[in-house]
């Protein structure tokens, strides 16, 4: 009889503790899924060749509620031997969203000199600080809501490449791909 007031304990123990820990775990579970942790992360430009360095600290992205709604900035560092070139027409962006994001503006803020669409390459030497300004367009409205737009508070992810030209090699002087990742968090 003794035995058996023990096993009953044992399984009354283990039945209110397991009731307890599988509440635990569909609370755990709803919290995982309505919560966006890739927004609590930091901002992120992984472009990190001999030529271009990623800046996350100077990288942002704008979101529809913004004065500069579907704008993203990546900076970056030019760190390469010799003078190079860049074009904007050598720089390209793929983001997680499905968004076409154009690079509409190129800058090099040493020297002070921007090209716009259509420009003339800017020049860097190794050490210049520089951006990328992309238009990232909306890809459709659907009723009053865009499809595509950049939302505060959520994240965009995705590849940006940006070409390097040896400026004395001349004209014909092929662009070298430096390709890297990024995250930024919309503002």
């Amino acid at each position: 009889m003794k035995f058996n007031r023990k096993a009953q304990a044992a399984i009354e123990f283990l039945m209110t503790y397991g009731w307890m820990l599988l509440v635990v775990l569909i609370v755990g579970a709803l919290v995982f899924s309505f919560v966006d942790f890739g927004s609590l992360l930091p901002n992120k430009v992984d472009i990190s060749t001999q030529s271009i360095k990623g800046d996350s600290a100077n990288s942002a992205a704008y979101g529809s509620g913004s004065a500069e709604p579907n704008i993203v900035y990546i900076a970056f560092m030019y760190s390469g031997g010799q003078k190079s070139t860049i074009a904007l027409e050598d720089i390209s962006m793929y983001s997680n969203l499905g968004n076409t994001c154009d690079p509409i503006e190129l800058s090099n803020d040493r020297l002070g000199t921007t090209s716009a669409v259509d420009a003339t390459p800017v020049a860097f030497l190794s050490g210049h600080p520089g951006y990328v300004k992309f238009d990232c367009d909306v890809v459709g409205v659907v009723g009053s809501t865009k499809v595509g737009a950049l939302l505060s508070q959520d994240v965009l992810e995705g590849r940006v490449t940006i070409g390097v030209k040896d400026s004395t090699r001349g004209t014909g002087a092929r662009a070298i791909p430096n390709t890297g990742n990024f995250r930024l968090s919309i503002q």
